[in-house]
């Protein structure tokens, strides 16, 4: 699916949802213009917004990024990372997804680049990570909510989908892919491209 890519925002002025982290008067907006970004742990419901956020902080603070899942994530691949930059003066910014799944073993590898700010770590969860990470990665981090987007925060991303790709969509159609992705705004995209895919005018009998 590529309209959720294609229209993932690469800055702040861009990203649909999260006000309350990411307006001017909050403190992970002051945090993040200050270049000072902890270490962090986003959680909350699926299509909210936690990699593209990751992603746009990477590119605002000029970090390398890698994106990680920690189903999957070996030990090398980590102090490669760290080790590739240890002379950079520009730390990598390494997102973990599925940051709940990180074992005690991941954790304690991740637990000195943390303290040594040799990367930016944060990883990303369905669930909320705290009771999964040990004490000294919970000390050397914060966790931040994601909620799910509200139903203007998806027509914003609707029209911007519809008005990029020429589509038209009755009011009953566009009412279903709002209310029926549950705040979440790939499900909805992804909906929506199907949909294109059959006629670039969009009814319910698309």
């Amino acid at each position: 699916m590529q309209f959720a890519s294609i229209l993932r925002p690469t800055g702040l002025d861009s990203f649909v949802g999260q006000s309350h982290l990411v307006n001017k008067d909050t403190a992970f907006y002051k945090l993040l213009n200050s270049g000072n970004i902890p270490h962090s742990f986003f959680f909350g419901p699926p299509g909210t917004g936690k990699t593209t956020l990751s992603r746009i902080i990477a590119n605002k603070l000029g970090l390398p990024f890698f994106e990680l899942n920690a189903t999957t994530l070996k030990i090398d691949e980590i102090r490669k990372i760290v080790e590739s930059h240890k002379n950079s003066f520009q730390k990598p910014l390494i997102f973990i997804d599925e940051s709940h799944r990180l074992s005690k073993t991941q954790q304690e590898v991740l637990l000195p680049i943390m303290e040594n700010t040799l990367a930016v770590i944060i990883g990303a969860s369905t669930e909320n990570p705290f009771f999964a990470l040990t004490g000294g990665i919970r000390s050397r981090s914060m966790l931040f909510e994601f909620k799910p987007l509200t139903l203007d925060d998806l027509k914003v991303l609707l029209n911007k989908a519809c008005e990029k790709y020429s589509l038209s969509i009755e009011k009953e159609a566009e009412d279903f892919l709002i209310y029926s992705s549950a705040g979440d705004a790939r499900a909805m995209l992804n909906l929506l491209e199907f949909a294109s895919s059959i006629d670039k005018n969009i009814t319910l009998k698309t």
